[in-house]
């Protein structure tokens, strides 16, 4: 396959599918979703899937830091100390991403009554796997990865963002790096078909919450104010107009 087709019409393909499928669950979102959406409170306990999600919470907080703030991450790396420190927390966390996420499969396997998995699940449990085990690759293969990729594969996420799409460094780029690369772009238009979009509208829901939280509190505190400083001057009003009718009659 060709690199447009590869780096510049699959990306904006899986942006849409993504946009348009999360939108889709979150209007279509009911009631009894809620308390289905969220993770079991035996799986919840689990060192093993606390763990997990941890350390797939550091790579993605890494990869939006990366993505932001390039030359940040420039700036920091220029100190031997930060760079080792950035690039062993990354091989950390891919490692234990990689190993919680294929223990939990085979503890899945094994279990009598487990749930048997869609087509979407499957195929975005093997992105997941591929993706984590490429992104392990990369870091043992091609050292200080955090540096490089700043000045090439952010660059290239950068054109996409601002619809100039530009593949000259991204195909020039390792056989390991492309199947990174691409293998996020397909999990994204995967990912709210299968299980993983069914959390999708309770963190949006926790997200606005958390957001508008503060502006209602606010708000209401607002109005009881308004109230309470309103009360004494509208019951002054209201006793002189009952003054004034009495008067009248």
């Amino acid at each position: 396959m060709s690199d447009q087709l590869l780096f510049v019409v699959t990306p904006y393909i899986a942006a849409a599918l993504f946009v348009l499928v999360c939108t889709g669950r979150c209007m279509f979102w009911r009631q009894s979703d809620r308390s289905t959406a969220g993770p079991s409170s035996g799986d919840g306990r689990s060192l093993v899937v606390a763990a997990t999600r941890s350390a797939f919470a550091v790579i993605a907080g890494q990869h939006l830091v990366a993505f932001a703030a390039p030359h940040d991450v420039l700036l920091w790396n220029q100190q031997l100390r930060r760079l080792l420190v950035l690039e062993a927390a990354g091989m950390g966390a891919g490692s234990v991403a990689l190993a919680g996420f294929l223990a939990l499969r085979l503890r899945q396997l094994r279990t009598p009554r487990a749930s048997v998995d869609s087509p979407a699940d499957v195929v975005a449990g093997t992105l997941v796997f591929m993706s984590t085990m490429s992104g392990v690759a990369v870091a043992l293969t091609y050292r200080w990865a955090s540096s490089w990729s700043a000045v090439t594969v952010v660059p290239y996420l950068h054109s996409l963002v601002q619809l100039q799409p530009s593949t000259t460094v991204v195909a020039r780029l390792p056989f390991l790096v492309r199947l990174h690369v691409f293998g996020a772009f397909v999990l994204l238009a995967i990912a709210p078909l299968s299980r993983i979009g069914r959390y999708a509208p309770l963190a949006i829901d926790r997200v606005l919450q958390w957001i508008l939280a503060p502006s209602s509190s606010l708000a209401r505190r607002a109005w009881h104010v308004i109230g309470v400083r309103s009360a004494a001057p509208v019951r002054a009003a209201y006793a002189s107009l009952l003054r004034n009718d009495h008067e009248e009659n």
